[in-house]
């Protein structure tokens, strides 16, 4: 398997950082979509560095450069998952308001799809895959609602199942209401797998029989990897502005 990586930044031969900042480097890496099992790829970052004396010219070195080299391992980099969510007031009103009650979008999209030229189409699933033990296991997944309890109030359940069998994507709304005005960061969305209990198993003599108290007839949550959620809203903000009766007062004075 080939696997490409493209620099996203174009940066000269010769880099200087000041003291107390930081140099970041990205690299987008190319993921045939067309291959299920991908494999553990051990990556190794490489860095030549020196000092920069005061009264020197940054870009001519003058001093023997230092090497800095970490190895890491990636695995379960694939993409599994895209998460978008927004906050909108109610139909009515123009604005989010504090203490207006608000609503707010999830949408959750399977990412399974096939590359060709550039453009991406749907990948029609096997039926080894649609008809296996673990098919429903597999697009089951549970999103969590989590907010800042001085910022957000959500009203009713945070939490909840959703099964991506036959939809690729999925739309959850929650009546949000924000507490404070100002810019609010967008409640967090954390997606898990959901692994349902297997209550029922095949015996030998071909009957199926129930399992009570085992680890497999409860249902459990297993975090994905940081690679295979993409968020899109992250460290995104809204703005919301403050109560009716702290702009009358503030104007009153």
């Amino acid at each position: 398997m080939i696997v490409f990586l493209q620099h996203f930044v174009t940066l000269s031969r010769f880099q200087t950082v000041c003291a107390d900042l930081t140099a970041s480097y990205m690299w987008e890496m190319a993921v045939d979509y067309s291959v299920l099992d991908i494999p553990h790829l051990k990556m190794e970052f490489t860095l030549d560095y020196r000092p920069v004396l005061e009264n020197e010219d940054s870009v001519s070195p003058q001093e023997e450069s230092r090497s800095y080299k970490y190895n890491f391992d990636l695995h379960n980099f694939k993409t599994l998952y895209t998460v978008k969510a927004r906050v909108e007031p109610t139909k009515g009103s123009e604005f989010c308001r504090a203490g207006n009650m608000c609503h707010f979008h999830i949408i959750i999209q399977q990412v399974d799809t096939d590359c060709v030229d550039g453009l991406f189409k749907k990948k029609e699933p096997s039926s080894s895959e649609s008809s296996g033990p673990n098919s429903f296991a597999a697009n089951s997944i549970m999103y969590e609602v989590i907010t800042d309890q001085a910022m957000w109030a959500v009203c009713g359940r945070t939490s909840g199942v959703l099964t991506l069998d036959t939809e690729t994507r999925q739309t959850v709304m929650l009546d949000v209401m924000p507490l404070i005005g100002g810019f609010l960061p967008l409640p967090s969305v954390r997606l898990s797998k959901y692994i349902p209990a297997e209550s029922k198993q095949m015996a030998r003599d071909g009957k199926r029989s129930d399992i009570v108290g085992t680890a497999s007839s409860v249902p459990r949550l297993e975090p994905f990897s940081p690679g295979q959620i993409y968020n899109f809203c992250k460290a995104l903000q809204v703005h919301v502005l403050p109560a009716a009766n702290v702009q009358s007062e503030s104007s009153g004075n």
